[in-house]
């Protein structure tokens, strides 16, 4: 997976990785899949692995050291992607397909992250579960199981939030329980 990666040259490259290579365990946890039936495609698959690699970048983008927390964020951001363009070449895409693909997943994951990002502000649920709803469900949700994924979210977030931002910074984060 993680084959274009030998050398940790760029900055915060390793703590990077190893924030992805957690996110992507948590996303792939059958929970999302089994008992909330978040769609098990590819689609599906990305729009969990957005919501935990946005929960982390928006908790760095928060740290009290915003420098760091930045440059962090933006190697996370740039490790999720290399490893997206691996993964599409892997299935089969051609060369000449890839680089379309990579900009509508990076400019739907930047539009996500805002949205994410101003729903998670509000008091209420009502925007997450309408985000969640059409990212993640297509629009298609049982109430009931949105009604879970988006209190896991809420709470993820929340948990982050007490979390110190070192050990993220550090390549370490803690999504809580699911």
């Amino acid at each position: 997976m993680f084959s274009i990666f030998k050398t940790h040259d760029k900055p915060y490259e390793k703590e990077a990785i190893q924030l992805y290579t957690m996110a992507m365990n948590r996303a792939r946890h059958p929970y999302f899949f089994d008992i909330l039936d978040v769609p098990d495609t590819m689609d599906g698959r990305f729009e969990m692995l957005a919501l935990h690699v946005f929960l982390i970048m928006n908790r760095l983008l928060e740290a009290e050291d915003e420098e760091r927390g930045k440059e962090v964020s933006q190697a996370l951001f740039d490790v999720m992607f290399a490893d997206m363009d691996q993964s599409l070449r892997q299935v089969g895409l051609g060369d000449m397909t890839v680089p379309k693909r990579m900009r509508f997943l990076m400019k739907g994951f930047n539009g996500r992250s805002h949205i994410y990002a101003e729903a998670l502000k509000q008091k209420t649920d009502d925007s997450l579960m309408a985000a969640l709803s059409k990212n993640v469900y297509e629009g298609k949700a049982e109430q009931e199981k949105l009604k879970k994924l988006t209190a896991y979210i809420r709470g993820c977030h929340k948990g982050l939030e007490k979390q110190s931002v070192e050990p993220i910074l550090s390549g370490s984060v803690n999504f809580g329980e699911l």
